[in-house]
């Protein structure tokens, strides 16, 4: 059965795959959504209920709740922002093979793995300009200030309106993700121990 209602789609939209914690800026990811007039699908959990959340200001006391009540108010209402909450993979999957890009701008991460996920579908991802997004994708991926919205949004109309350089970047990111498929670490683990 399908739990994400695919309708919701126009032919453009943009995929961010993860939860609301500080780190991830979702604040400069709505601005820089609404600076270029573009829809974004969220998936993950924590957006599953969100249309229905009620702000309270006393249950935002820490910087990363206040940060997500700020995201919530950003998108409150606003027909860009389609907030899918936790799907199934097979519907995960297609989305990442729908989408124009991946947003992964967190201001700091541990490894990125919504990177690799949609490298496997051949999905270019926008990233944030910081060490570990760098070296997971070995540079196969645009890459941008986190904390500038409007470059965000320069760098996702580049990729909107490029095709070629979406094919390539996404081609390039799908070859990548080959260096974390679990065959390739079978037959690494099995070197490593004969």
């Amino acid at each position: 059965t399908t739990t994400f209602d695919f309708s919701l789609l126009t032919s453009n939209f943009y995929i961010y795959v993860g939860d609301a914690t500080w780190n991830k800026n979702l604040v400069n990811i709505a601005r820089a959504i609404k600076i270029t007039d573009v829809n974004c699908v969220f998936v993950g959990k924590v957006f599953e209920k969100l249309k229905t959340v009620f702000i309270k200001d006393s249950l935002y006391s820490n910087p990363w709740q206040r940060e997500f009540k700020q995201f919530i108010e950003l998108t409150k209402d606003d027909k860009r922002f389609i907030f899918a909450g936790f799907i199934p993979d097979s519907e995960l999957f297609k989305l990442y093979e729908q989408t124009s890009l991946n947003l992964l701008l967190s201001r700091a991460e541990g490894f990125g793995f919504s990177y690799v996920e949609a490298a496997n579908f051949s999905c270019p991802s926008l990233l944030s300009d910081i060490p570990v997004l760098k070296e997971i994708s070995d540079g196969n991926a645009l890459f941008v200030d986190p904390n500038n919205p409007q470059e965000i949004a320069n760098k996702i109309k580049e990729i909107n309106y490029d095709k070629i350089l979406r094919n390539k970047i996404g081609a390039s990111a799908k070859k990548r993700s080959e260096f974390f498929s679990a065959k390739k670490f079978r037959e690494e683990f099995k070197r490593s121990v004969l």
